[in-house]
């Protein structure tokens, strides 16, 4: 009787809890919710039930992205330059892209000038 009397308080101490967090639950709601997460997590551990995770733990992808983001911020003043080089030279194409789109509406509206004029 004193295991189960233990285990009843361990889960009435839970759905205290619960209620603290969420008020708009009642401890006997409560107790039943954490008495059913009791149940599974009973049977889990009578199946054998094993969460295989990958192998890699959380603070070996935090140090994998931290030499990745290091590597990418100790560019060589070489490599800059060549990314300034290649942001100038597509800033150059966009300015004559425009010039072109610029110059074919121009050319359009003389030809549309040009062709009214001749019907006058």
């Amino acid at each position: 009787m004193g295991k189960e009397s233990e285990s009843h308080k361990k889960l009435v101490k839970l759905a205290e809890q619960l209620v603290k967090s969420h008020h708009e639950i009642s401890l006997e709601r409560a107790i039943q919710i954490e008495s059913q997460r009791q149940d599974a997590k009973k049977k889990r551990d009578e199946d054998g039930t094993v969460v295989v995770w990958d192998t890699m733990t959380i603070e070996d992808e935090l140090e994998d992205y931290l030499k990745g983001s290091e590597e990418k911020d100790n560019w060589t003043v070489h490599e800059m330059d060549e990314c300034v080089v290649a942001v100038r030279e597509l800033e150059i194409s966009d300015e004559k892209e425009n010039m072109n789109v610029d110059l074919e509406k121009r050319q359009q509206k003389l030809r549309n000038f040009n062709s009214s004029n001749k019907k006058e």
